[in-house]
């Protein structure tokens, strides 16, 4: 396993989560959503964003996914929100 900080994770077409390791596909299904983050920019509230502890099943990568929420988020942000959303 890796350090936390090493490992990045993005939304992908299908409300998936890639690990950007191994390119193991994620189905936010699986994701804890209980420890799920929020933060807002200081200046501009605009700027949205779920923090999303993730740990890849297929190599043990352990990151953090960061998607946009909101009326600036991304389609592929916006359908992995919803999927953690439960």
């Amino acid at each position: 396993m890796t350090d936390a900080n090493e490992d990045q994770f993005r939304a992908v077409d299908g409300g998936r989560i890639e690990c950007l390791a191994c390119r193991t596909l994620i189905d936010p299904a699986a994701v804890e959503a209980g420890r799920v983050g929020r933060r807002e920019g200081m200046t501009d509230p605009d700027e949205q964003l779920l923090v999303v502890p993730v740990t890849c099943p297929g190599c043990g990568a352990a990151g953090r996914l960061l998607l946009g929420y909101g009326p600036q988020a991304s389609p592929e942000d916006a359908d992995v929100a919803v999927a953690l959303d439960r």
